[in-house]
């Protein structure tokens, strides 16, 4: 009787521990996944950012900016801005989903 109750125990034990294990190696690949769509993010609209003040500087074919041409990049740096928010505010929210 008493080696039923050790298998048992042993069994609930084993099975507890690769539950557990399991568990870990998913949120450390979730991890992983969130720091590289974050890094994937960040890197897109930082060469979108670059890449504006490029092609604004080359409406009148003069190096640096007017007051207009900087209004018109100051707001599309903006637009950006906002669009970077919300994505990383979403990238938070599906790994919580994730996690919960």
């Amino acid at each position: 009787m008493i080696d039923i109750i050790n298998i048992i125990v042993a069994v609930t034990i084993i099975a507890f521990a690769y539950t557990w294990y399991q568990v870990f190696k998913w949120r450390k690949k979730s991890r992983e996944r969130e720091q590289e769509t974050k890094l994937t993010v960040d890197k897109a609209f930082s060469d979108l950012r670059e890449n504006i003040t490029k092609q604004v500087e080359m409406f009148d074919g003069e190096p640096g900016l007017s007051e207009e041409e900087r209004k018109i990049r100051d707001k599309l740096q903006e637009a950006l801005s906002n669009s970077e928010k919300i994505i990383q505010e979403k990238i938070k929210e599906t790994v919580k989903k994730e996690e919960n």
